[in-house]
């Protein structure tokens, strides 16, 4: 839980008193006699009231915290819990009239998130933290300057009640079975039934009636007091509810004059970057991007282009040089086109050759054989032949005609052949002839892959210088749609188009992005801006007389206005309740005197039944006297959380601190074991603190307590003080409150050393809280 601000109507010695409180470590600062043990008591009071219950010749808390010049004290608190934020208010009155006092103590208890009043009795402490006020004091209230140490005996029984929930002894069950028999018939569990709760109630009906009887004059008297207090209580908050009222009024009209001179600012902004996209852009458009892309791409390739046309270029020039170089065999073309082929040339120039040397031979043999036959037939009277030599003569005749045609036709196909192998040069020979043909038919091909090759590169060179010319001719119409100079180099002078016709379009595309952000932030604004005009806006602000108004949060002044409108609420229904009991207080008439001897006679039967009652009890004691052990299982946890903290505020010197089931400590040094007593205030204090920090831990299960310190670390030195401080903006991390009451400033000047997430709260010359 976390108490986010304190009010006090009247307390003590302190009036009309407001003190706002942050989480974690909070530092109340203030001279002696100031009020801060008010303050601390009046939190104690909202949770638990005060007690009229007196030691000896000692004023009662009750009559110590009443203010000197009234019968009543009260105040309300915000609280911020786990499950919401509530509104706690607390009024107590007293009146006395003869020998009796009457107390009226009212508690309202409100969910200011739902609205939802909640009836939670007067223990509010122990709805919130399921412990009683004994608990609440001797644990998370840490009195001023004196011995810290808890009080034992009811902090085992809350301890007791923690742990008694574990299986007993059978023989145990059995006779505390008998004895709660007994005590049953007397008293009921949570005294809710028995003789002597119903003697208990009939003193309370009977008391009350009396109480009635007597106090009616009383009763009327002090509730008209009580009305006319809410009254200028319900005054007070609705003045208070109106000034916040104009407050957060002044800060919305503070708003929206900011806002009127933001949207002012953006509309110039507009304006700004409209001028000058009309002056970047005078006919209302831009280049396209298509062109500037395409020439950038241009521009790109027509160096390429022009460096393909020069290499084809090149390449057919090459070509045809190499086609030049070629030899000539036009002749032996033509002869080869004449007979199919350079290989069939061949092949007739080699037939020519062979038919010249067959008859040849033939020929020369026909002559010999002529020849001889002429000699024989010339011979023939003097040989001894058959034949008559006619038929020699003839034979040889026919002969030598015969070898002349053979060498005849043996010439002519010399002349033929002679006229094919001529035509490599003259006198070659067939094997000369032979290669020759080889090289022409290997000059051929080449001749034709060259002729091949330079069609080709006829048709590239015409590609390459078409393409050349339309990629110009393209560039050309760029550099004229994009407004370049045409006096230029064509790339350079595209290239630099390009570049001017994208700064432009960036250019203007930043100068449309401003203008449509600002005119977007413009347009977002108005519908928060109103109709009124500026001049009633600041009539209006000036009429309210606020000051600073642009510094007002205005989330913060409606809040403000909820919560007078909330306990102004509070307060008329409370009136009405009061005028109401008013009524019913005028109509009551009783006999006070028939009413006391009834009342003499329950308490002589109480009196019986309770000493009976007594026996029963001091038996169950003996019974649970043997159950102390119990407790000892609750000491290592209270050891090990004490020992953490102690060890941190004294910086490990005392590194240990040993509870037992009774919370009797002692502590654990370098030195040896120790009991408390023996070690000095200071160190005893933060031992004292760090074990009741060990047992909040184990006893609140509901909301963690805010932990009042009042002067707890008067006896520290600044070194301890820090560290000590250090283990509350620890114990802050873990949803903590601490609220640390104190008339010196080294708390705050060591906790500004340290770095804590703190707050400092002084109080004023007035008694408010001032941070």
């Amino acid at each position: 839980m976390k108490i986010e601000r304190i009010h006090i109507d009247r307390f003590a010695g302190l009036t009309d008193f407001d003190l706002s409180l942050s989480e974690g470590l909070n530092i109340i600062e203030g001279r002696n006699e100031s009020g801060k043990s008010t303050v601390a008591a009046f939190i104690k009071f909202l949770f638990y009231g005060l007690s009229g219950q007196k030691t000896g010749n000692e004023l009662s808390e009750r009559e110590r915290m009443l203010p000197f010049d009234s019968a009543y004290a009260g105040g309300n608190a915000v609280l911020a819990c786990e499950d919401g934020h509530y509104i706690l208010e607390r009024r107590l009155s007293v009146s006395s009239s003869g020998i009796r006092e009457s107390v009226r103590d009212e508690v309202i208890l409100m969910n200011s998130d739902t609205g939802e009043r909640l009836d939670v009795g007067r223990d509010v402490g122990q709805f919130f933290f399921g412990v009683g006020s004994k608990t609440f004091c001797d644990t998370a209230f840490f009195r001023q300057l004196y011995d810290t140490a808890p009080d034992r005996g009811e902090l085992t029984e809350a301890i007791g009640n923690i742990l008694f929930s574990g299986e007993e002894g059978t023989d145990s069950k059995k006779a505390m079975k008998r004895l709660e028999e007994l005590r049953t018939a007397l008293r009921h569990k949570k005294g809710a039934g028995g003789e002597l709760a119903e003697l208990e109630e009939t003193q309370t009906r009977l008391a009350a009636e009396l109480r009635e009887a007597e106090e009616a004059n009383r009763a009327i008297i002090a509730l008209e007091g009580e009305i006319s207090d809410r009254t200028a209580k319900l005054e007070m908050l609705e003045s208070r509810r109106k000034a916040a009222q104009s407050r957060a009024e002044a800060g919305r009209i503070a708003h929206t004059l900011c806002l009127r001179k933001e949207k002012n600012e953006y509309d110039a902004r507009a304006e700004e970057a409209r001028e000058k996209l009309l002056r970047l852009t005078p006919d209302g458009s831009l280049p396209e991007l298509e062109d500037i892309m395409e020439a950038r791409r241009t521009t790109a390739s027509l160096p390429i282009l022009r460096e393909a046309s020069k290499k084809a270029f090149l390449d057919r020039e090459a070509i045809a040089q190499e086609l030049r170089n070629t030899p000539d065999y036009s002749e032996l073309t033509e002869a080869a086109a004449d007979c199919g082929g350079a290989d069939l040339l061949r092949d007739r120039a080699g037939s020519f050759l062979r038919h010249r040397r067959r008859r040849l031979a033939l020929g020369l043999a026909f002559l010999l054989s002529g020849i001889l036959l002429l000699l024989t037939g010339f011979l023939n009277g003097n040989l001894t032949i058959p034949l008559p030599g006619a038929v020699f003569f003839a034979a040889g005749g026919a002969f030598l005609l015969l070898g002349i045609l053979f060498l005849v036709l043996s010439a002519k196909s010399r002349k033929q052949a002679c006229q094919i192998l001529d035509l490599f040069g003259h006198g070659c020979s067939y094997d000369v002839f032979s290669e020759k043909i080889s090289d022409y038919k290997r000059d051929h091909e080449r001749l034709c892959a060259l002729t091949e090759k330079l069609h080709t590169a006829e048709d590239a060179c015409d590609q390459a210088s078409l393409a050349l010319s339309a990629a110009e001719k393209e560039a050309q119409e760029l550099l004229r749609r994009l407004s370049g100079d045409p006096d230029e180099e064509l790339c350079d002078a595209l290239k630099a188009a390009a570049d001017r016709a994208e700064r432009r379009r960036a250019e203007a595309t930043e100068l449309s992005a401003a203008y449509r952000s600002a005119k977007q932030h413009a347009d977002s604004l108005a519908p928060q801006l109103g109709q009124e005009k500026e001049e009633t806006l600041l009539k209006r602000l000036s009429e309210l007389g606020i000051k600073d108004a642009e510094k007002i949060r205005v989330s913060d002044a409606e809040k403000e206005v909820n919560l007078y409108a909330t306990q102004a609420g509070i307060q008329e229904k409370e009136i009405h309740a009061r005028e109401i009991a008013l009524a019913a207080q005028r109509a009551k008439v009783k006999d006070p005197v028939e009413i006391a001897g009834k009342l003499a006679e329950a308490q002589e039967t109480y009196a019986k039944k309770t000493r009976q009652y007594a026996a029963c009890m001091k038996a169950i004691e003996a019974m649970e006297t043997a159950s102390q052990n119990l407790r000892g299982g609750v000491a290592p946890y209270l050891s090990d959380g004490a020992c953490r903290r102690l060890s941190a505020v004294t910086g490990g010197k005392y590194a240990g601190l040993r509870v037992d089931g009774d919370l009797s400590a002692v502590c654990v040094s370098a030195g040896g074991i120790r009991s408390l007593e023996y070690l000095s205030a200071g160190t005893r204090d933060l031992a004292y603190v760090s074990l009741r920090l060990a047992l909040i831990d184990l006893l609140y299960k509901k909301e963690k307590p805010p932990l009042i310190f009042d002067e707890s670390l008067a006896h520290q030195d600044a070194e301890r003080t820090e560290k000590a401080l250090t283990l509350l903006a620890k114990e802050g991390e873990t949803g903590a409150q601490s609220l640390l009451f104190t008339c010196r400033g080294v708390e705050a000047h060591c906790a500004e050393q340290a770095n804590l997430g703190h707050r400092v709260l002084l109080f004023g010359k007035e008694g408010s809280g001032q941070s």
